[in-house]
């Protein structure tokens, strides 16, 4: 019996028939390839204390070392200086605000606070001139408040 193409030639896939495994490979020459032995499952291998550990840095991503370090000083910040950050745009206008973590309400979104500084930057069509201004108020109410 011939083997038939995957239906999604980038997944692998697997055919096994009279005693032998075949493994579709999806690269640049995608091809049904014979396998000695039948493929088996190799995600534990890549996990911590596997044959093939993979490491945060292996993949791009942020080592428990340094997100421990970083919860650290955010940690040893004072009410005054942590803050919650958002961004925002629609348009020709983008918005950038922060609260302060001592000005949360006690109830409520943090978005419905009055407390917001929120710098609002306009572009023109061309996206090639702007200008910018600030206002306090409610996240939630960015596009209507009075910018100067």
């Amino acid at each position: 019996m011939p083997l038939s193409l995957p239906t999604n030639p980038v997944d692998y896939q697997v055919h096994s028939e009279n005693g032998r495994t075949w493994v579709w490979i999806p690269d640049g020459t995608p091809r049904w390839q014979i396998c000695k032995e039948p493929p088996v499952s190799h995600k534990s291998s890549h996990a911590t204390g596997g044959t093939d550990a993979l490491t945060p840095a292996d993949i791009g991503a942020a080592s428990v070392e340094s997100l421990n370090s970083l919860a650290a000083q955010v940690a040893s910040l004072s009410p005054e200086e942590s803050r919650a950050w958002m961004f925002g745009s629609n348009g020709n206008n983008t918005f950038l605000g922060y609260l302060r973590t001592n000005d949360f309400p006690s109830s409520g979104s943090i978005y419905d606070s009055p407390a917001w500084e929120i710098f609002r930057t306009v572009f023109n069509s061309s996206m090639t001139s702007f200008t910018e201004a600030s206002a306090t108020g409610a996240w939630s109410n960015r596009e209507s408040l009075i910018y100067s």
